[in-house]
């Protein structure tokens, strides 16, 4: 199976089990919102943050060298498990004796007894991290998705129904935990690897070299930006704007779609981009597809909720959660700036730009919490996130100009892959508003239903007139996924 094929067919699994996946985590956030309180919320959340801040800790980037290497002998991926495996062992216990402090640091007693039990995960992610980096190099999404989805489906149950028989904070803790334990289950079992005592130390100096590059990339800017958001807002605003802003950024910057196109990217670009590495035509082709349908994707659907995020909280959430509304649209604007550069850290990552990335991250993950803090301190909850909005969308852009940079794609050449979802992303725009102000009288759920309905025709056919190409693309890509000749 050539390289493309085995690409379309690994993405069909992917977005297939996603979708229904990331719908069914996103129902069972809104059900839950209506059972927990923003409080409970706001508790998670600063747990979360510190399992995150000790994640860095954990892996080092061993699973972004095991993909981009190639030819690693299986002496070599032994040694890099019982590494990941020590590291694991020792953070997890690192963070069992200080989760008092986190605690005393958050004025929040009940946060010790949680932040020990999530420790489990540390030892639970190092079994399956070389199966899922395994599975990851070979392109095998079906193995691996479905993994993903049994720990969805189990924690998602146990979650709702803890939340039910009122268990509050603990119903969204131990889902967490089972869903850990499920996932990395079965990756062990679908990749059938197990880790054996022949180590070699062969390149180790080279490989770990990368992996702390990446690693720290990694966790600049999506962790210790984050823990240090979170602490801000939670000691400068309290557990309840905490509680509004995780909510929102759930819905907002971290929806269904948003999530899918993230983990995609982030899974799928870097084995596709290492193994052509070295071609510097068909990494520039790779970049602008995957950009091009990035577009038609994340357009609509982050502009069209800023558009319609009223309606959205009041009919999914209830009025509780109303004052979430405007950063929750802040968030889904700049959900644009988050999608559209995705392809950045994999490319850079594949050329073995490890160093730029991570001189990159470190500025632009110091000054997101600045920002963020002082908009906080000034503005209070608004406030925050328009400072997020603004910082954030600068550091975005100047990670995509590196990477087009890198493989010497004009920011013309780009914009033109861009243009046509753009411009009918516009026009949905004008529909919506359009339509929203006809049916301002109506009930919420039936405004809802008329702006999503309207919008979705609007952009469809305005994308059709603009890209006349695209059925021709998307036909020759279903050919490829059952297994018949693409036509020319």
């Amino acid at each position: 199976m050539d390289l493309k094929t085995k690409v379309i067919r690994s993405m069909a699994w992917f977005i297939g089990t996603r979708l229904w996946v990331q719908g069914l985590s996103w129902a069972v956030t809104i059900v839950l919102a209506r059972l927990l309180s923003p409080s409970d919320y706001g508790v998670y959340a600063m747990a979360l943050a510190v399992i995150a801040l000790l994640e860095l800790f954990q892996e080092y980037g061993l699973s972004s060298a095991i993909i981009q290497r190639q030819g690693l002998t299986k002496e070599q991926i032994n040694t890099l498990f019982w590494i990941a495996f020590i590291g694991s062992l020792v953070v997890g216990s690192v963070g069992i004796g200080l989760a008092g402090m986190a605690a005393a640091f958050y004025q929040e007693p009940q946060l010790r007894g949680i932040i020990q039990l999530l420790c489990v995960i540390f030892l639970l992610n190092a079994m399956g991290m070389i199966p899922y980096s395994l599975l990851t190099k070979e392109i095998d999404f079906k193995q691996r998705s479905l993994a993903e989805a049994y720990g969805v489906i189990t924690g998602s149950l146990v979650s709702l129904g803890l939340a039910w028989m009122g268990y509050g904070v603990w119903a969204l803790v131990l889902g967490h935990l089972v869903r850990a334990v499920v996932k990395n289950a079965c990756y062990v079992v679908a990749a059938r690897w197990w880790p054996g005592l022949t180590v070699s130390f062969q390149d180790l100096g080279d490989l770990l070299r990368f992996s702390i590059r990446v690693a720290g990339a990694n966790a600049v800017t999506n962790t210790l930006s984050d823990v240090a958001t979170v602490s801000l807002i939670g000691r400068i605003l309290g557990q309840e704007a905490l509680g509004f802003y995780s909510m929102a950024g759930s819905l907002g910057k971290n929806n269904p779609i948003h999530k899918l196109s993230t983990q995609l990217i982030a899974q799928l670009c870097l084995p596709i981009f290492s193994k052509v590495q070295h071609s510097p035509q068909a990494l520039q082709d790779h970049f602008l597809t995957i950009s091009k349908y990035l577009a038609l994707i994340a357009f609509p659907v982050q502009i069209g909720l800023a558009l319609v995020a009223h309606d959205v909280v009041l009919v999914l959430l209830t009025a509780k959660w109303l004052p979430m509304v405007p950063i929750f649209q802040l968030f889904c604007l700049g959900g644009l700036f988050y999608v559209l550069p995705l392809l950045s850290a994999p490319l850079l990552t594949a050329r073995d730009r490890t160093g730029l990335l991570f001189r990159y991250s470190l500025a632009a993950g110091i000054a997101l919490p600045i920002a963020m803090g002082i908009g906080a301190f000034y503005g209070e909850l608004i406030g925050a996130g328009i400072a997020w909005l603004a910082a954030y969308g600068l550091s975005r852009v100047v990670l995509l100009w590196l990477s087009l940079r890198e493989i010497d794609i004009s920011v013309a050449r780009y914009w033109q892959q861009l243009m046509p979802s753009c411009l009918a992303a516009l026009g949905m725009a004008v529909t919506v508003l359009g339509v929203a102000h006809g049916v301002s009288a109506a009930p919420a759920g039936i405004r809802l239903g008329a702006e999503i309905s309207a919008g979705a025709l609007s952009y469809g056919v305005l994308v059709w007139m603009r890209d006349r190409q695209l059925s021709q693309e998307l036909r020759s890509a279903l050919q490829m996924l059952v297994g018949r000749p693409a036509q020319g």
